[in-house]
C-alpha cells in the first residue's frame, strides 16, 4: 500500500504542478476506493480464517472446499493483486 500510494501521490504532484491543494484532492479521491475495499478485505478475510465451522472436522473439510476453491480465491483476490498505479485515472 505505502508503494502505491507513493506512485500514485508522485503521479497527482506532476500533474498538477504547482497546485498542490488540487493534487492531494485528487490523490485523496484516487486512493480511497481500493484502500476501502482493502480495509473490508481484511476485516472480511479474519472472519473467513476464524470461521466456527473450523473447530468441526466434517464441517471444516466443506467449508474449506466451498470458500478456498481457485475460482472463490481469483474471485475474492484477483482485483488485489492486479492493480496498477500506473494507471490509475488522476
Amino acid at each position: 500500500m505505502a508503494i502505491e500510494d507513493g506512485l500514485v501521490l508522485a503521479r497527482c504532484l506532476a500533474a498538477y504542478g504547482e497546485n498542490r491543494a488540487a493534487a492531494f484532492e485528487r490523490y485523496e479521491a484516487a486512493r480511497i476506493p481500493r484502500t476501502t475495499r482493502i480495509v473490508e478485505g481484511s476485516a472480511a478475510a479474519r472472519k473467513r480464517f476464524h470461521d466456527v465451522r473450523l473447530a468441526d472436522d466434517a464441517a471444516a473439510a466443506h467449508y474449506i472446499a466451498a470458500e478456498w476453491s481457485r475460482e472463490r480465491i481469483e474471485e475474492r483476490y484477483d482485483w488485489l493483486f492486479r492493480y496498477n498505479a500506473l494507471e490509475v485515472d488522476i
